[in-house]
C-alpha cells in the first residue's frame, strides 16, 4: 500500500524504515547505510559510546531479494 500511495503521489522514494527488510527488498527496496552523530553531556558516557551503540544494535540476517529483472 505504501509503494502504490508513493507511485500515486509522485514521489522519488518511500522510506520504509528497519523493520521486515526481507518482505521490503522483495517491493523493491535496497538497503542504505545510515550514520548518526550522538554526544553526550557526560564525558565518561562519550568515551564509551561507540562501544555502547555497537553493543546494542541488532544483529541482522536477512537475504535481500530482487523483484524486478535486469536488462543487461
Amino acid at each position: 500500500d505504501m509503494v502504490d500511495d508513493g507511485i500515486k503521489a509522485g514521489v522519488k522514494q518511500v522510506v520504509f524504515a528497519r523493520t521486515a527488510m526481507e518482505i521490503k527488498s522483495s517491493a523493491g527496496a535496497t538497503a542504505h547505510q545510515c550514520n548518526c552523530f550522538i554526544q553526550h553531556r557526560c564525558w565518561i558516557m562519550n568515551l564509551f559510546g561507540n562501544q555502547i551503540v555497537k553493543w546494542m544494535e541488532p544483529k541482522v540476517d536477512w537475504t535481500p531479494r530482487h523483484p524486478f529483472k535486469h536488462e543487461d
